[in-house]
């Protein structure tokens, strides 16, 4: 009877390795974020939202690229310090993904989003 190929140790190997490499964002917090802000870390905040809801506020020196833009700017973000974020960290994860597979080394994805920040009692920019 052939071994279930799930209980191998060795696909559970590369499985590990795989999830690894092709997901090597971080998550960060809104007080480890403000913390950076507040040292002048090297880093470019990506609001990931529409237009329109950047327009209604954002977290200060965060720039737009929607989501569905960011497959066009991968190129100019590889060698950046990113953190990523969205209203509540849905499509900032998709964004966080999406860039680690592309090649972008330094990635976090802001926990909780805007709604986190906002609560943390941060400010934002209109």
């Amino acid at each position: 009877m052939p071994e279930n190929i799930a209980n191998n140790p060795t696909t559970q190997c590369s499985i590990c390795i795989y999830s690894t490499l092709y997901t090597a964002y971080k998550n960060i917090t809104v007080n480890e974020l403000k913390i950076m802000m507040d040292e002048k870390a090297n880093i470019t905040i990506i609001d990931v939202r529409e237009p329109e809801e950047y327009a209604n506020g954002h977290i200060p020196t965060a720039i737009n690229i929607p989501l569905h833009e960011l497959p066009l700017r991968i190129n100019e973000l590889k060698e950046k310090n990113i953190v990523v974020y969205c209203a509540s960290g849905v499509r900032s994860k998709a964004s966080a993904e999406m860039l680690s597979r592309n090649g972008v080394q330094n990635v976090w994805n802001l926990v909780g989003g805007l709604k986190a920040w906002v609560n943390a009692g941060y400010p934002i920019e209109k």
